[in-house]
């Protein structure tokens, strides 16, 4: 008999010491994948006895940890592979002090002793020397510090006296102090789970559970905790006592109406768009799935309610590799473009969602939730995109037909993400399959010296994109390759094609950076932020790859929001992703321009689409583009309000652990800021002051802060505010400063 969730949730919570231990261990350590043997060494066991044995079984028996093969290393010999199953749900900080006495200068390394119950650990924690001084700790202190994906080099470890132990270095993150006992940590309330909260804005991971509280959380929520000397990272997840609101989105749901009309977005269908949905909805189909889909396990992997279910995915390995198809529901097979629901879509633009709450849906949920959704056992019309890659993960070349067809399919599951790790924890050959082939896939993509701006990405021409997530990684792939058949064949299409939306201060300091390089290169790109373009880009990256200064000019725009891209009837490219074409076709219910681009394609493969022919026309493609663009920005606008509010709550308890600064005064192209009673070279390190263009002066309370770090001064900040202040550690593909103010963010009421 199958135990209930909360059983479950029960079981997963009850770890004997050892195994936290050994999770501990799974968490800190920086690589993919240890053998047996250096596990069990990290806990001081040997991989042979019962003790670690016992342990490590029960990690995996309780989805902790998940158990794979591999023969990778030497094809003659299968070896056990352990990973962290739901990485997501560990804390990635544990509690450490520094030690009382402090070695030289010149030391790279201070080594600390952890706390919470990890004190047993045959593991040598550091730090670097030159990160300490950046949060404010002091000898004999006790901190919070977090893991980082980073080995070590031969000539680092040679420099710590590590008397054998394996050694991990660690990054610091907060010193408590008498004035500050506790830090404060923001967690967002998870769908479909009233009792969990996913730590957010701030460097800090993790779950919190909260199944002492009377009142279930509330999705999308905010709400905040402290985490103080005590904390023990051997939990599995952080136990809270009490939770404290700080943001509930749903408090601002009746000022929707008025927004939304402000910024003229629709705010619901008419009545006769809902009732021509309802007759699609009846008269749609009906649909037979193929006989020749029924050999292959077909699943969608979305969140606990969704019920506009746009894809869903099946994967075959066989004696020559992997056969791997994406489904996507076929809206333009169930309505045409002379259909009132197609101009009602164009209307509306993208589905419009506020926290869990669709606001207003591209087409009436009547539709979107019923035949134009993936839902199991229901036959469904798609477009299937078809991709091949050998036994090594290399992805085959196809033409357009072997690429793209028609298909009506049966979904088999509609599964959480949750179920998809549990049945990779469980060994289910249907879900690990999916294990194997990212492995080998990602295998590859780490050999790849091609690199995208993003850094979410890995994008290899052997391989395609690269996502941790399963169905992302599958999306973009199916987007990439769409955008690449649409310009091969030379159509106008809505191609989505990358730009840069970088705040004044993050574009300034990248040209600047930019400029250290070579001035030659910092005049490709204009003065002010707002003509910034996609073009400037591309012709920065050709110009810099000419120069030799390639790796670090994209190091640099790392540094930079990407985060807005546009559609547009020609292909561009899309540099954040690293594809050289991308037009969106995944969700077809949910984007009007994924509708567009389905209905070419289909079209293409000779299937009929009603009113196709409008979409050949590259004047009204143009307008559809830039009429959709439109809806875009004022969705964003709609959502920026709310946005800073957010925003307001979270830097407002971010606060709270970071020393404040008052502004005395502001110029064209700095700003001077003070602290009251504060040595400010005992809270920031002098040297990364000063290579990041910082001046202090003598009385080491004031700091002259150039402007690229703030934006237009005079127009975020006035004389006499009060700011907050926070250096991050070295890193190049990162703004070394986060800067805010609280009290000048826009209090709107949405």
């Amino acid at each position: 008999m199958a135990r209930s969730k909360k059983a479950k949730h029960k079981a997963k919570q009850n770890l004997t010491k050892i195994e936290s231990l050994l999770l501990f261990a799974f968490k800190s350590y920086p690589a993919a994948t240890l053998g047996d043997d250096q596990w069990a060494a990290l806990i001081g066991q040997d991989a042979h006895t019962r003790v670690y044995k016992r342990a490590r079984n029960g990690l995996v028996r309780k989805q902790y940890v998940s158990e794979t093969v591999s023969n990778q290393n030497n094809p003659h010999k299968s070896t056990p592979i352990y990973r962290v199953c739901d990485n997501g749900d560990i804390p990635n900080f544990f509690i450490a002090q520094i030690p009382d006495t402090l070695g030289s200068d010149t030391e790279k390394f201070i080594q600390i002793q952890p706390k919470g119950g990890v004190e047993g650990l045959d593991v040598n924690f550091v730090i670097r020397t030159k990160d300490f001084h950046k949060f404010s700790f002091m000898p004999g202190q006790k901190g919070i510090f977090t893991f980082q994906a980073l080995r070590l080099s031969p000539e680092e470890l040679a420099a710590v006296n590590s008397g054998g132990k394996t050694t991990i270095c660690v990054d610091p993150q907060f010193a408590f102090t008498k004035k500050r006992e506790a830090a404060h940590v923001i967690g967002s309330a998870i769908r479909g789970d009233q009792k969990s909260l996913r730590l957010i804005a701030s460097p800090y991971k993790g779950v919190a559970s909260v199944e002492g509280n009377k009142r279930p959380l509330k999705s999308d929520c905010l709400y905040r905790f402290k985490i103080s000397e005590s904390f023990s990272p051997l939990e599995g997840r952080i136990s809270l006592s009490k939770d404290v609101e700080i943001y509930n989105p749903y408090k601002q749901s009746h000022d929707f109406a008025h927004i939304m009309q402000h910024f003229n977005l629709l705010q619901k269908h008419s009545p006769d768009t809902v009732d021509e949905a309802r007759k699609v909805q009846a008269n749609a189909g009906p649909y037979v799935a193929s006989p020749s889909n029924d050999n292959k396990f077909i699943i969608s992997i979305d969140d606990p309610g969704t019920k506009c279910i746009d894809d869903a995915f099946s994967l075959h390995k066989h004696q020559d590799g992997y056969s791997q198809e994406t489904y996507l529901i076929a809206v333009p097979l169930i309505f045409g473009l002379d259909s009132p629901l197609y101009d009602a879509a164009l209307r509306a633009g993208p589905s419009l969602y506020a926290g869990s709450r669709t606001v207003c849906p591209s087409i009436p949920e009547v539709l979107s939730h019923g035949k134009s959704s993936l839902h199991e056992g229901q036959d469904c019309p798609v477009l299937v995109v078809r991709s091949e890659y050998d036994r090594d993960g290399r992805l085959l070349e196809l033409d357009f037909e072997q690429s793209f067809r028609k298909d009506i399919i049966r979904v088999n599951k509609n599964i959480t993400p949750r179920d998809f790790k549990a049945g990779i924890g469980a060994g289910d050959p249907r879900y690990t399959v999916y294990q194997e082939f990212m492995d080998k896939r990602r295998g590859i993509a780490q050999s790849c010296q091609q690199q995208p701006l993003h850094h979410l990405f890995n994008a290899c021409a052997e391989t395609g994109i690269i996502d941790g997530n399963i169905v992302a990684d599958r999306m973009l792939n199916a987007n990439a390759l769409a955008g690449h058949w649409l310009d091969k064949k030379g159509l106008v299409a809505g191609y989505r094609n990358y730009a840069l939306n970088a705040s004044p201060s993050y574009y300034d300091h990248a040209r600047y950076k930019i400029g250290l390089i070579s001035k030659e290169l910092a005049h490709i790109l204009p003065r002010r932020a707002s003509e910034y373009k996609a073009s400037h880009v591309i012709a920065l990256l050709d110009a810099a790859s000419q120069r030799g200064h390639l790796d670090g000019v994209t190091r640099i725009i790392k540094e930079a929001t990407l985060e807005k891209s546009l559609y547009a009837p020609v292909n561009r490219g899309h540099q954040e992703i690293g594809t050289s074409a991308y037009a969106t076709i995944s969700s077809a219910a949910r984007r009007p321009v994924d509708y567009i681009n389905q209905s070419l394609i289909l079209s293409e493969l000779g299937h009929k689409v009603s009113g196709v022919e409008q979409l050949y026309d590259r004047s009204n493609m143009r307008k559809l583009c830039e009429r959709l663009n439109d809806i875009q920005i004022r969705q964003a606008a709609l959502f920026q309000a709310s946005k800073q509010r957010r925003d307001r709550a979270v830097m407002n308890e971010m606060s709270q652990s970071v020393e404040p600064a008052t502004i005395l005064d502001i110029t064209a192209h700095s700003m001077l800021i003070k602290y009251d009673h504060f040595n400010v070279t005992e809270y920031f390190n002098a040297q990364a002051l000063a290579d990041s263009g910082f001046v202090v002066d003598d009385t080491c309370q004031e700091i002259i802060l150039p402007s690229y770090y703030s934006g237009l001064p005079a127009e975020r900040f006035a004389v006499g505010n009060t700011v907050n202040i926070r250096l991050f550690k070295d890193d190049a593909n990162t703004s070394p400063i986060q800067l805010f103010n609280t009290a000048i963010l826009p209090k709107h009421k949405l």
